[in-house]
């Protein structure tokens, strides 16, 4: 039987530089009252140290690379990843990316791609996708128990030629919720989940496990 595996990479670095816009008024003319804000919901407490995005980082923005591309076309590919983020439930802001993929480069990718993690793994087994994941908040080579990581960029790469049988919309769906499960802190979880190790079944919906692992980071922030 031939199965997909699942990867995220942890990548630790040291600091962080923060953009941040503002809009302004002011020609002359009357201004229009602005609205009663409504308080944003608040992240969670977090004491078992759990990786998540920071609330200044909230709505997550992702871009996504269709420049490699592969078996799926590139609308396809958009849409499915766009539907991955909507089920995950966290704020997000999608957009096409200025560049090429890279790690390091402040800008989260959902992309097609190869790296030598997604080579064949024998007895059946290919890597559909892998996340690279930087956080601050730990020490040089690993996070620590009193440290508090918080991800400033995750990014995803999925296999462009997987085995034919796996070239399905309900494959690459799953791929994309996998692995963008990873991009907002989830680790792996047993079977039956969509954060599962290994598929050859290609699941599509989360599971109450799967669930609980998001609400443990976001909670109220969580699309409802």
């Amino acid at each position: 039987m031939t199965r997909l595996l699942f990867a995220g990479v942890l990548l630790a670095c040291a600091s962080l530089v923060a953009a941040a816009s503002c809009a302004r008024g002011g020609d002359g003319t009357a201004a229009t009252p602005a609205p009663t804000s409504t308080p944003a919901p608040r992240l969670p407490d977090n004491p078992d140290h759990l990786e998540r995005w920071g609330r200044d980082s909230l709505p997550v923005a992702f871009c996504i690379d269709t420049a490699i591309g592969g078996w799926a076309p590139d609308r396809e590919f958009e849409e499915l990843a766009e539907r991955a983020l909507d089920a995950w439930g966290v704020p997000y802001e999608l957009g096409s990316c200025p560049g090429a993929m890279g790690e390091d480069n402040r800008q989260s990718e959902i992309g097609w791609g190869t790296a030598p993690a997604l080579d064949r793994y024998g007895d059946g087994q290919f890597q559909a996708g892998i996340t690279n994941t930087r956080i601050i908040g730990c020490g040089e080579e690993e996070c620590g128990p009193d440290d508090v990581p918080e991800i400033v960029e995750a990014d995803i790469r999925i296999l462009p030629d997987p085995p034919r049988e796996f070239q399905t919309r309900a494959c690459l769906l799953s791929v994309l919720l996998h692995e963008i499960g990873h991009a907002y802190g989830l680790g792996h979880l047993d079977a039956p989940s969509v954060m599962q190790t290994r598929t050859s079944e290609c699941p599509v919906t989360l599971t109450r496990d799967d669930r609980a692992g998001m609400d443990a980071r976001y909670g109220d922030m969580l699309f409802r």
